[in-house]
């Protein structure tokens, strides 16, 4: 393993994330002011709901990238391996399409299912398949090329896209005069598209550059490959389950369309916090883990430390996060009066939601670049028998804790993550908060409090 093309994965992640998620926060906001409050709902509902079944349907094909990548890219012999699962991919994800088509038409008196698709005509539902088709491709493809340390390309092409998008939105904006929900995704399905051609060029260069033919035979057998894909398809479905896009999928069905949308318009900014971290943190984690997969005794030591000096920086990064985040937005919501309302309580819920998400980001890449899928599936199949229960359980708990159950199971999936790891390789970072930490975020914190006081 080696730190050099980590560090430089870790930029261009971090610079992908914040400058993408800066620009399109931007560009939420302005369509907040312009469009109804009930149609910004609408579109936000359904790009969750989207990404959400992307992530669902996925059956485990991304995260077995992490354990199986460095095998891929010995040859292009074995590269075609992917190529062929691809295929299959390609198959599996036209079938969801069509079944989604099919509920869409045919499940529209089921409550948990009318309350988005009330919103949809023919149209808009073949634009929004089309979509996921090709968000779906793209995601795998952009994965792929990540853990191959193409870092830099990919941000090149997403920020290039995302501004291609936004300038087809607000064009056809100052044209018409107006914004519809066609005007929202159309450009998308021609910037995701217009993606996923690129993405597939670049990784068609990448495939160039490699030797023909290895040395050693491909050591992963299609059995193996199918197994840790369905082993770690109960690891995606509980990272989904988890995810931004699910919980505002749940509050639009307990709280209304418009509630959720003014919820998603304020949680965006910390998502893109979340981003960072999964993306910056994670993805390069990922790719630094995988190419050490199958660690010997002798390599375990050098494994070990750098793995707690990667934990370490990133849990006191975490604390530096929500120490600032706490500062510049506690102020806001007390000088409001609004901390008990359901609407700001279900975004300070979502918050704690999402750092016990987050906080175990480099363990979960631990477990399936480790060839400890198994234990990890078990502890989210365990999360998932809560998940159900807890769902029925919200419809009885005020509006203001929808999100408490979810909490708490969370919160009990992450200690026995943290357990575990320590059990099976004696991994034990510290999750105490350092004076530097502490001394660090404190001028900015600071500066935030006294910027409060005078405003």
């Amino acid at each position: 393993m080696t730190y050099k093309p980590f560090l430089s994965a870790l930029f261009w992640n971090a610079f992908n994330v914040f400058l993408y998620k800066i620009i399109l926060q931007t560009h939420q906001v302005c369509l907040f002011y312009i469009i109804t409050k009930e149609l910004f709902g609408i579109s936000g509902t359904l790009f969750s709901t989207m990404y959400l079944l992307i992530s669902l349907t996925n059956f485990g094909f991304d995260y077995s990238l992490f354990a199986f990548h460095r095998y891929y890219i010995t040859s292009q012999n074995h590269f075609k391996k992917i190529m062929h699962q691809s295929i299959v991919r390609i198959l599996i994800i036209l079938a969801t399409a069509a079944c989604l088509l099919w509920i869409s038409q045919n499940f529209t008196h089921v409550p948990q299912v009318a309350f988005i698709t009330q919103y949809l005509t023919p149209a808009l539902t073949f634009l929004l398949i089309f979509i996921f088709i090709t968000e779906s491709l793209k995601k795998s493809c952009e994965l792929f090329a990540q853990l191959s340390f193409l870092n830099k390309t990919i941000t090149l092409v997403e920020i290039t896209t995302l501004f291609t998008y936004i300038s087809m939105v607000w064009s056809s904006y100052f044209i018409r005069g107006f914004i519809d929900i066609y005007t929202i995704f159309i450009p998308m399905a021609i910037a995701s598209c217009a993606e996923l051609c690129i993405v597939t060029a670049r990784l068609a260069i990448f495939y160039k550059t490699l030797p023909k033919h290895s040395a050693t035979p491909f050591p992963i057998n299609s059995k193996k490959i199918f197994y840790n894909q369905a082993v770690n398809y109960l690891n995606q479905i509980t990272k989904a389950l988890f995810s931004p896009n699910f919980i505002i999928i749940f509050l639009a069905y307990r709280l209304g369309i418009v509630k959720a949308g003014y919820i998603k318009l304020i949680i965006d900014s910390i998502i893109l916090l979340y981003m960072l971290l999964n993306r910056a943190v994670g993805i390069s984690t990922g790719a630094l883990m995988s190419q050490g997969s199958d660690i010997s005794n002798t390599d375990f030591p050098y494994f070990k430390t750098s793995f707690l000096k990667i934990t370490n920086h990133y849990l006191q990064f975490l604390y530096g996060l929500i120490i600032i985040s706490a500062c510049a937005i506690m102020p806001c919501l007390i000088k409001a009066n609004c901390l008990g309302t359901i609407v700001t309580t279900n975004i300070l819920l979502f918050a704690v939601a999402g750092f016990f998400e987050y906080i175990i980001i480099t363990y979960e890449k631990l477990f399936i670049t480790q060839g400890a899928e198994q234990k990890l599936a078990f502890i989210n199949l365990l999360s998932l028998t809560f998940i159900a229960p807890a769902l029925w359980y919200s419809a009885y708990l005020p509006p203001a804790c929808l999100l408490l159950p979810f909490i708490l199971i969370r919160l009990c999936s992450s200690s026995l993550i943290a357990l575990v790891a320590f059990k099976t390789w004696s991994l034990a970072p510290s999750f105490q908060i350092k004076i530097s930490t502490i001394l660090i975020t404190m001028p900015p914190s600071v500066a935030l409090l006294l910027w409060h006081l005078k405003t």
